[in-house]
């Protein structure tokens, strides 16, 4: 099959989840044997034209500025994607939702091609929530009954959270949650250099990796160290960059824990692995009082749970909304309020003096994956949904 893949806002390769979801998703869709056409960012040194194997990428440059980026997420896809629909004799566009998202949508429909599109969250209604518009703006009513044309012409419809559904931003009748896979060719057990590398070989490690967004809870991990302070072989490496990552820095000077917190700073997504694999217990953390969380509940699917999980880790995850599912209690980790520090930091020590927990988590977590999260498996499904619903491939 020849699919379309629009996912003009991911640079790929990249080193965020985004990046990573499409990559995993892309080359588990070439395994099974299809012909994969990407629209995606243009990003410095990289070109405009790729072709590996079964896969052709096209890179786009995007601007900075909000209304000028996505006028051309609307205008250029419009110009550009009906020639490779006709050239590739394209049998699927498969698009990746964002703000003015649906565009390979609406000419997959124009074209009697069929379409899926994937909704990681609430796009049309996050600037809403977040006060960036007013409800009653002109462009916060364009930008939702854009989203509902979308989703109604869509074949498929992906969520990752049930909650988008019971909100009315996918049509039940359309609509499928799923979570998202993980390439076990890179994350699976195996030595790291990591801790020769920031001299860890006896410490207890716990890591955190993600950009440091505001509903991260990067604070709260600052904070459960903080409690852990005469805890003196339990080390935190925190990988990565972002909104939150100067707050974090100075909590732990203010806080005297430059022996126990250690920055990695962002690193490669290829790096990635001797990381994790360094690591005792894994972090995976959630602000539940960001205000998209307080309407819809956690409704992301996290690449890097399942990316520690592979890797035969114990999360320690918030135990709110998409998260409980990810995350059994006792079984693939330990859930707890990341409001309060003091419930972070008992879940760390109680990992601390049980060896054989953290042993048996990780089993049960390379197990649960093996079953249920490869990247093959998810895809498959995906398709097998789409022909339900359409004729035979």
């Amino acid at each position: 099959m020849n699919i379309l893949y629009v996912a003009p806002e991911i640079t790929l390769p990249g080193s965020d989840g985004g990046s990573a979801h499409v990559a995993g998703k892309l080359l588990s869709l070439q395994r099974l044997g299809h012909f994969i056409i990407l629209l995606c960012k243009h990003s410095p040194g990289q070109t405009f034209f790729e072709r590996k194997h079964s896969i052709f990428t096209l890179r786009i440059p995007l601007p900075d500025i909000f209304l000028l980026k996505n006028l051309e997420l609307i205008l250029l896809p419009l110009f550009i994607l009906p020639f490779f629909l006709i050239r590739y004799r394209i049998d699927l566009v498969y698009e990746r939702g964002r703000i003015f998202g649906g565009i390979g949508v609406f000419l997959a429909f124009l074209f009697h091609i069929r379409s899926i599109y994937e909704l990681n969250e609430p796009y049309s209604d996050i600037p809403l929530l977040l006060g960036r518009f007013s409800s009653t703006s002109l462009i916060s009513k364009f930008m939702q009954k854009w989203h509902q044309c979308a989703v109604r012409l869509a074949t498929l419809v992906t969520v990752t959270h049930a909650s988008l559904i019971r909100h009315g931003i996918a049509p039940a009748e359309k609509t499928i949650v799923i979570d998202h896979g993980v390439d076990t060719s890179l994350f699976f057990p195996t030595p790291s250099h990591i801790r020769r590398k920031y001299h860890l070989q006896k410490k207890f490690v716990i890591l955190y990796s993600g950009s440091f967004a505001p509903w991260h809870s990067c604070d709260r991990i600052i904070l459960a160290a903080q409690l852990l302070r005469e805890q003196k072989d339990i080390v935190f490496i925190l990988v990565g960059k972002g909104d939150m990552f100067e707050r974090c820095r100075m909590l732990v000077k203010q806080f005297g824990l430059e022996r126990s917190v250690i920055f990695s700073g962002p690193v490669p997504y290829r790096a990635m692995p001797a990381y994790i694999n360094a690591a005792d217990v894994c972090l995976a953390l959630f602000d539940r009082t960001y205000p998209p969380f307080l309407k819809y509940s956690f409704f992301y699917s996290p690449m890097k749970i399942n990316e520690y999980r592979a890797s035969g880790k114990p999360v320690i995850a918030s135990n709110f909304g998409k998260l409980t599912t990810l995350i059994t209690h006792g079984r693939h980790g330990l859930l707890v309020n990341e409001q309060h520090p003091q419930d972070v930091a008992s879940s760390i020590i109680k990992l601390f003096h049980n060896p054989s927990l953290c042993k048996k988590i990780g089993n049960n977590n390379l197990k649960d994956i093996q079953q249920h999260y490869l990247w093959d498996l998810i895809n498959r499904r995906i398709l097998r949904e789409l022909q339900q619903r359409t004729s035979s491939f």
